[in-house]
This record gives C-alpha cells, sequence and structure tokens, in this order.
C-alpha cells in the first residue's frame, strides 16, 4: 500500500507539473485523492468469525494485554503498543493505549478468535480480539496508539490492520505526530520491539545488514537487493556476548513487516 499511494502521489505531482488546463489539473488532483482516501478506509478489518468465542475481561494490563475471569492472560495480535516502562514519550503512549483501551473495554466483555491458541513465550494466549464488533488493534492503530505487526501463522488480518496504521500515519496521530517512529539504525540501543527505517548495504543469502551493526534475517521466498532502503519492524535481540562490534538482530516474522521505503 506504501508503493500504491506513492505512486498516485507522484502521478499527480506529474500531471500538475505539466502543462495542462488548470481545470483538468484541480480534476486530476481530486481523482487522486478520493483513490488515496477509498483505498486507505475500505480496508477495514472484517467481523469475528461464527467460530469466534465471548469471554469476560478481569483486569487490563496495557493495551495490547488484559486478564480473563478464569487467568487466561490475553496478548491482542496484530499490535504492539509502547511498554509502560519506556522513557518520556513513548511512556506516555503507552498510558494512553491502556487508557484507550479500557475505555474500550468497559463492557468487560470480549470476542476472541481463535481461542484458545498457542501461547507466547510470556504465557499469555493470542487472540484477536472484538469490542462490540470492531477489531481493538485495527482501532488503537487508527488513533496512533500502536504498531501494526504479523505474527504468522495467523496474518489474514495483517492488511487491515497495516491500512489501519497508514491512516494514523498519514493524519499524524498519536505516535506518528511526534517523529517516534520509525527509528534510524545508528539509534538503536536496546532489544524488544521497534520500526527501524535503513538502507541495505549488504546482503548475505537471507541476511539483510544495514550497515555493520543491524542484521535483519528473512522468511525463505523474500528478496532485497543491496541499496534499497527499507523499514522493517519486529522484536529485536540485543547484542550478543563477544560481538564486536555489536551487532542486533531481527528475524523478519513475516513479509508484512518489511515495506520498501519510498523517498
Amino acid at each position: 500500500m506504501v508503493e500504491l499511494i506513492a505512486s498516485i502521489s507522484a502521478s499527480a505531482v506529474a500531471i500538475c507539473r505539466g502543462k495542462i488546463r488548470w481545470t483538468r489539473r484541480v480534476l486530476a488532483w481530486s481523482v487522486c485523492l478520493w483513490t488515496i482516501a477509498t483505498t486507505v478506509a475500505f480496508a477495514q478489518c472484517p467481523s469475528p468469525p461464527v467460530t469466534a468465542t465471548q469471554q469476560r475481561i478481569e483486569r487490563i494490563i496495557d493495551g495490547d494485554t488484559f486478564v480473563l475471569v478464569g487467568g487466561d492472560r490475553v496478548r491482542v495480535l496484530g499490535i504492539n503498543t509502547y511498554e509502560r516502562n519506556d522513557p518520556e514519550r513513548r511512556g506516555a503512549y503507552a498510558k494512553a493505549a491502556t487508557q484507550y483501551a479500557t475505555q474500550q473495554l468497559q463492557t468487560r466483555v470480549v470476542t476472541l478468535s481463535p481461542y484458545p491458541y498457542r501461547r507466547d513465550r510470556h504465557g499469555r494466549v493470542l487472540a484477536h480480539v472484538w469490542v462490540n464488533g470492531a477489531h481493538l488493534a485495527e482501532s488503537l492503530l487508527h488513533e496512533g496508539l500502536g504498531f501494526a505487526v504479523a505474527v504468522p501463522p495467523l496474518t489474514a488480518h495483517a492488511p487491515c490492520l497495516f491500512a489501519a496504521e497508514k491512516r494514523a500515519r498519514l493524519a499524524a496521530r498519536g505516535i506518528w505526530s511526534e517523529g517516534l517512529a520509525p527509528i534510524a539504525v545508528s539509534d538503536l540501543s536496546r532489544g524488544g520491539f521497534a520500526v527501524v527505517e535503513g538502507v541495505v548495504t549488504r546482503v548475505d543469502q537471507r541476511t539483510l545488514w544495514l550497515g555493520a551493526q543491524f542484521a535483519v534475517t528473512l522468511p525463505k521466498g523474500l528478496n532485497i537487493d543491496a541499496g534499497t532502503r527499507i523499514e522493517v519492524r519486529g522484536w529485536i535481540r540485543g547484542p550478543k556476548a563477544g560481538d564486536a562490534p555489536a551487532v542486533f538482530r531481527l528475524p523478519l516474522a513475516d513479509p508484512a513487516n518489511l515495506q520498501r521505503s519510498v523517498d
């Protein structure tokens, strides 16, 4: 979608720079803006499937995690929000995401799919979550309170979630209003979730190097050339003992988590 919008925008600029009549120029811009708006707006997440189950919430931990009556901790699929112990503005947006989720979940009833499903390494059940028919991750992303992320094999909702994030980015809402993301490779200082942008300086089989200190391992079937500017996201592993220089590593979970940047 990034490439589509950029292509449309570039075409509009080319038209407006051309020697054509003003009325046609206005019409061209109108068509382009309508196309961008409808392309983004129509990619909304579907309603929960008939196999989904309703559960009651006991308490909310943060913007993307809550506890069900019965004790199961649920990690909302398709999104990552900042952590409460993140510094400065990041921590403030973690609080904002928690407050927004609390407001959305005030009925204390959620629809989960799939449930029960596998747990992550923290013991949390992974599930897509709906509240009154609305996808919770999509709502948070639309408000600019988190980052879309595809977690295989449950990636069917990735297009609508990345579209929701794109709406927030275009409108400069939430985290996208303050330049908190993406970060440059040179700004990596610890492991954990991040959205990173940089230029591929070297390709070593399935590993992309963005400089000497950031290595991205691609899933099979995805090929990127050296010299390409990309944006990648996911849970980054900090440097190993003995690394010289220190190397941060990202095993890319899904192709949707990599986008070719458009300058």
